[in-house]
């Protein structure tokens, strides 16, 4: 007979990232100061391996202290799930530019790499042209003029689902005020496309 009840049974945890067991005990100690950092170092054109930090202080009296790992998607969703900010506004716009570029790679990998940046580019330029620098860089890399055929609902929908779960996880998960978590998700926005066309590297090489 199968001895299959564990996989079933509601009550038995799901394996999870190892450093999981220890930041929850960490976090469940009710420290007086806690908080995320994700380092991610460019060097030259490229980046450095990405790192989860974890920031705490156990009590008023005690320097702060840190732990950290490799960036892990699990790893970073759950300490979305329990809450955790990152240091700054704009570590939030990195970590969640790494979550809105791994919430897009599928769309991009169905609909093809040219059409998918068309399609963002249009709904970029709806939700967050009013921005200055987000309009700098619709300047520099140019409208997306998509071919509005039968695929383009479901792209421009799914891509604006997409933010709409980044937005969804600043304001219900993390609990951000509306202002913070709208300047976090431009800051999201402005990382991914930087990174996303190149922007940067450009300006680095001379070529704009």
């Amino acid at each position: 007979m199968d001895n299959l009840d564990k996989y079933f049974n509601p009550e038995t945890p799901a394996a999870t990232h190892p450093k999981i067991r220890t930041w929850t005990s960490l976090i469940e100690s009710n420290p007086v100061f806690i908080e995320c950092e994700i380092y991610r170092k460019r060097e030259g054109l490229d980046f450095l391996p990405i790192k989860i930090y974890l920031r705490y202080r156990l009590t008023d009296d005690v320097p702060q202290q840190d732990d950290h790992d490799d960036w892990d998607d699990g790893l970073n969703q759950f300490l979305i799930a329990k809450g955790i900010h990152a240091i700054s506004e704009e570590n939030e716009g990195i970590r969640f530019n790494l979550m809105l570029s791994r919430r897009l790679q599928n769309i991009e990998i169905r609909y093809g790499e040219g059409y998918f940046n068309a399609v963002f580019l249009v709904v970029i330029e709806s939700g967050f042209g009013a921005n200055a620098e987000i309009a700098s860089m619709l300047k520099i890399v140019g409208p997306g003029n998509p071919h509005k055929g039968t695929s383009y609902p479901d792209v421009l929908s799914s891509i604006e689902g997409a933010i709409k779960m980044c937005a969804d996880c600043l304001v219900k998960e993390l609990k951000y005020p509306r202002d913070a978590a709208q300047r976090i998700l431009i800051e999201t926005v402005k990382q991914y496309m930087d990174e996303r066309f190149s922007i940067t590297n450009a300006r680095f090489l001379g070529f704009i």
